[in-house]
């Protein structure tokens, strides 16, 4: 059997993640956490090829939120503490480089 996907219509995804999610911890948000999921996938899902790379999908907790509070974000999350009050708090449409090395100005001699 095929089953044809419409990422215009996800209820029947939706239903389908609710049944695997309810045998999981997550009961109070089961709605939220179902559409997040099915989200989740077809954003990285490549259709045409029928395959979804799961490794672009990370799954990140944070202290102090409630279930509810749970979101999905398409892009990047930089969970930087601000060296300085002034520094803004979010922004919109930047370009960032993001390095994997230490990244430290030469000190004056």
């Amino acid at each position: 059997d095929t089953y044809n996907i419409d990422p215009k219509n996800t209820d029947n995804l939706v239903r389908t993640a609710k049944t695997t999610l309810g045998s999981k911890i997550i009961n109070k948000c089961h709605d939220q956490m179902a559409k997040i999921a099915v989200d989740a996938v077809l954003s990285v899902a490549d259709l045409e090829k029928k395959d979804v790379n799961f490794e672009l999908i990370k799954v990140e907790a944070k202290v102090g939120g409630a279930m509810e509070d749970s979101m999905l974000v398409k892009g990047v999350i930089v969970d930087k503490d601000f060296s300085h009050p002034q520094m803004p708090k979010e922004l919109k449409d930047v370009k960032v480089a993001i390095l994997t090395c230490p990244f430290e100005p030469p000190k004056p001699k």
